[in-house]
């Protein structure tokens, strides 16, 4: 096996505005399966970023009328555009060990909890 290292979304999906909280939904279990049987460490990292109003507006009209299809999702592009030339605080937790990850909890759980961390480090801005 290879020395490399690599960036998971655990959410897998961009983070959307939840009565005006922006949040990433439940966090996947891969991430944390793949650290313990790759023997990697997950160092959490915080981007503070969003995308703007008209992102969230779309979002949230298409789950008003119950639109499967993430129509959002086609403004993506324009909102990383949008983005040039401005700073992006990113923010780089302390590692924590595959080995941290052990039977007490289902592996969807801690997802959560490596969730709650992250989250925590905009504290640090």
């Amino acid at each position: 096996s290879e020395d490399t290292q690599m960036m998971t979304f655990p959410a897998g999906e961009v983070a959307r505005k939840y009565n005006g909280i922006l949040d990433d939904g439940k966090w996947h279990r891969s991430f944390i399966r793949n650290a313990v049987e790759f023997k990697r460490d997950i160092i959490p990292v915080f981007i503070d970023a969003e995308n703007s109003k008209k992102f969230y507006r779309v979002a949230n009209a298409r789950r008003t009328l119950r639109l499967k299809t993430d129509i959002e999702l086609f403004l993506l592009p324009q909102e990383l555009v949008k983005q040039a030339n401005q700073t992006i605080n990113v923010i780089f937790g302390k590692p924590i060990s595959y080995k941290t990850f052990d039977n007490s909890k289902e592996l969807v759980e801690w997802a959560q909890e490596i969730k709650k961390i992250v989250y925590n480090l905009k504290n640090n801005l």
